[in-house]
């Protein structure tokens, strides 16, 4: 097995869960679901909180839904923040519907910068934004109609490019894909 290495004696301070879930819908369409939570092991008595939060109650629990199709276009989007530090952090529900028409595909970072970055929205709504794309492409490139696109060939799958194992110049892609297999230069 392997493993990190072995660690320095240390004291647990915070968790981060983060859950994404892909569903196929009736409709054909696609929902991708993401969860955070924050906790600490202790009890946050910081003025910044307001009312104290004993350990393991969650600072934050935010989620959000998109739809796509099987082309990676967002149909529909929200979230929803249930718990957070403060009021104002929860995100006007006006916001995330603005996705639609957006692709998971190419640029997607850049275009969601563009709509809910900086102050028009949350840091930790659109860190779980990179965590669905990659869920989403996970959902779509298991079902059905994605392996018979595959099965037809002449097909390039979109992960073709996007990390080191889909490298068009790697061995993965050779094999499994030898149309789109690109010599190294």
């Amino acid at each position: 097995m392997v493993d990190l290495s072995p660690h320095v004696q240390r004291k647990l301070t915070q968790t981060r869960e983060i859950t994404c879930t892909g569903y196929a819908r009736e409709d054909g369409l696609w929902d991708i679901e993401a969860r955070m939570v924050d906790t600490k092991p202790f009890d946050v008595m910081h003025p910044k909180y307001g009312e104290p939060k004993p350990a393991g109650e969650p600072l934050h629990e935010m989620k959000i839904r998109i739809t796509i199709d099987n082309d990676m276009l967002i149909h529909a989007a929200e979230a929803v923040t249930i718990r957070a530090p403060f009021g104002p952090c929860a995100v006007p529900p006006t916001v995330f519907p603005n996705l639609k028409g957006l692709s998971f595909n190419k640029g997607w970072k850049k275009s969601v910068a563009g709509i809910i970055g900086g102050t028009r929205g949350c840091t930790h709504l659109n860190e779980l934004l990179g965590n669905m794309a990659t869920v989403a492409y996970q959902t779509v490139a298991s079902s059905e109609d994605f392996m018979a696109k595959l099965d037809k060939g002449g097909f390039k799958p979109f992960y073709i490019g996007t990390c080191y194992s889909y490298k068009e110049s790697g061995s993965v892609v050779e094999n499994l894909y030898p149309d789109f297999y690109e010599p190294p230069a």
